[in-house]
């Protein structure tokens, strides 16, 4: 008898996008930065999950795509995106640029970082976040 897995093993088409405002405020990155970038992002065919998390001075969404979606096309679709949305972007921010093409275990794990440090409890000491955190990278 053949094994059945329940969920198979696929990549998804993964692209993350990073924007950098060094001293902005989370909350500025995500109303500033992240709302107009994700506004433009969800016109780009073939999504199929969009996430982003904003940190001090920093923004990172990650997309999905669709598996029929090609990553090169999906990827001049963003750029693309990201040229629409800069009228809108704070003008001292540097252009946000695409930190990569990933499958997604990393992408879920590329945030801990912002997670973890507003965790308000257990009381995560430095260390312990940073062992946990390592136990993740492959």
């Amino acid at each position: 008898m053949l094994p059945v897995s329940d969920l198979p093993n696929v990549d998804f088409p993964t692209i993350q996008v990073s924007a950098n405002l060094p001293g902005a405020s989370p909350e500025t990155m995500a109303s500033s930065v992240a709302t107009p970038l994700e506004n433009q992002f969800s016109s780009i065919a073939g999504i199929s999950s969009m996430t982003s998390s904003s940190s001090l001075g920093s923004t990172r969404i990650t997309l999905q795509f669709d598996l029929s979606r090609n990553i090169d096309g999906a990827a001049q679709d963003v750029q693309s995106a990201i040229a629409a949305a800069s009228r809108q972007l704070p003008s001292t921010l540097p252009s946000p640029h695409l930190t990569g093409r990933l499958t997604p275990p990393i992408s879920q794990f590329s945030t801990l970082p912002s997670v973890l440090r507003f965790c308000p409890s257990p009381p995560w000491t430095s260390m312990r976040k940073t062992n946990w955190r390592n136990s993740f990278r492959w």
